[in-house]
């Protein structure tokens, strides 16, 4: 019995000794890490030249390895970063952008060509079906869809860009009249189009050519009552999914008795 209270009193006082421990170095106070003028005598700077990719973008990560007393800036004339910083951070850097700072793989160019057709059911009307061969399966589908039977060109152009946001725009004046009569017969008839956002997808079997937003737009002239001219714009806007090679019609719109139908087709060039 004497024994085990001997055992039960040795226990009692290791861990009051334990807790009081625990208890002092609680109440220590937490190190800090130096910030003052000695840990900054450790700073050191270096510049880095950016060969290939834009310096703003590579900040946005490299920022994730400084260790915070230290700072980064961008020059975009000289296409520098400087970075201050302590050496072993500066290494840690130097690596990253080493992996980073790599050439841009090429990007493809594509070549758009853009026709844009007149119908009309007017009898005997001028350069009626008269439309680049490239278009002509096109039209044979639109006479059996709309209720226009002649065709005619209007315009057409070859527009060449890459992938981005940028994308291709055009304008001009029609060289064709809406009416031989009144006096709107002698206004010009202006237009514009523009194909925004575009993208390749080359994960489908054939690569797949994306327009984010395609816009087109006609300012026609209208006579009023009194006689004056008044101009009112038509059009259109739409996203085009197309493949390579492929003849899209884009949209269509009205202007009076006449249709007006925008028919697009993209060419890879590598």
């Amino acid at each position: 019995m004497f024994c085990k209270q001997i055992k039960l009193a040795v226990i009692v006082l290791c861990l009051a000794m334990s807790a009081a421990a625990t208890t002092a170095l609680a109440q220590q106070p937490t190190p800090q890490p130096q910030t003052g003028p000695e840990a900054r005598a450790g700073l050191k700077n270096r510049v880095f030249e950016i060969k290939y990719r834009d310096p703003d973008s590579l900040l946005s990560v490299l920022k994730l390895l400084g260790s915070g007393m230290g700072a980064m800036s961008v020059s975009n004339e000289y296409n520098t970063i400087t970075v201050r910083d302590f050496p072993e951070n500066i290494a840690t850097i130097d690596e990253a952008i080493r992996r980073l700072d790599t050439p841009l793989p090429p990007t493809p160019g594509l070549e758009f060509r853009v026709h844009i057709l007149i119908a009309t059911n007017a009898p005997g009307a001028g350069a009626a079906n008269q439309y680049p061969a490239e278009v002509s399966d096109v039209v044979k589908q639109l006479q059996t869809t709309l209720s226009y039977k002649n065709y005619s060109l209007m315009t057409s152009a070859v527009l060449r860009t890459k992938e981005g946001a940028q994308g291709i725009s055009n304008k001009g004046v029609a060289d064709f009249r809406l009416t031989t009569e009144g006096a709107a017969r002698n206004s010009p008839i202006f237009y514009d189009y523009a194909a925004r956002i575009i993208k390749l997808d080359g994960s489908a079997p054939n690569t797949a050519i994306q327009i984010g937003l395609f816009n087109f737009s006609m300012r026609i002239p209208v006579e009023t009552s009194t006689g004056n001219i008044n101009y009112e714009r038509v059009g259109f806007e739409t996203p085009v999914n197309m493949r390579e090679g492929e003849k899209v019609v884009v949209g269509t719109t009205t202007m009076q008795d006449k249709g007006l139908i925008v028919v697009i087709s993209a060419k890879i060039i590598k």
